[in-house]
């Protein structure tokens, strides 16, 4: 009988699935251009809203890919693609903490989660997934927003869409315009 369970045992760790990605249907992509961008200025003062953008056309061009990839049939037409950021506050040197943004969203397309963090959600608009929201700058201080990826290359922001039933959930890894990563910027 110990034999049986044993032989049982190894038989079930050896059919097990670690593929979740496959399992979950998940492909990752990576866009030709920047998806992301942050609508900058010279100067920020307290109560200034930093609006940040997205757009996500319907038609996707992919790094080192010659044909564009058709972003609805792919995610079987998701309702809507969602990233998430924060803002940190610089509080000495390389010490950042995390403000809490709850009440400081201004939305305009799409829709804003905020506590910690923001998540971000589009709207789907004629012939794109696009979203357009802001935060209001309460305080002076050294501010940074870092987007939160799921690539190994933290420069990149991923935008991962809201797939519905068993559709194909895709997840495009882009770069955010005029970043490195992470947007600094000061509030007088």
């Amino acid at each position: 009988m110990k034999k049986i369970l044993f032989l049982f045992t190894i038989a079930l760790f050896l059919g097990c699935d670690t593929d979740d990605d496959g399992f979950y249907h998940v492909e990752y992509v990576r866009s030709a251009a920047p998806l992301i961008a942050i609508e900058t200025q010279p100067n920020y003062s307290a109560n200034d809203v930093l609006y940040i953008n997205a757009e996500i056309p319907f038609l996707l061009n992919e790094a080192g890919q010659p044909n564009p990839i058709d972003v609805r049939r792919t995610t079987g037409d998701a309702p809507a693609f969602e990233f998430s950021y924060s803002l940190q506050r610089n509080v000495s040197g390389s010490d950042w903490e995390i403000v809490d943004v709850t009440g400081d969203v201004v939305g305009d397309v799409g829709q804003a989660d905020a506590g910690y963090f923001v998540v971000a959600t589009t709207s789907q608009l004629a012939d794109a997934y696009v979203f357009r929201g802001g935060l209001r700058l309460d305080a002076p201080g050294t501010y940074r927003i870092v987007f939160n990826t799921n690539s190994k290359d933290d420069k990149l922001a991923t935008l991962r869409s809201k797939s519905t039933g068993n559709n194909l959930v895709l997840n495009i890894h882009s770069a955010v315009t005029g970043t490195d990563g992470n947007y600094v910027f000061t509030v007088n």
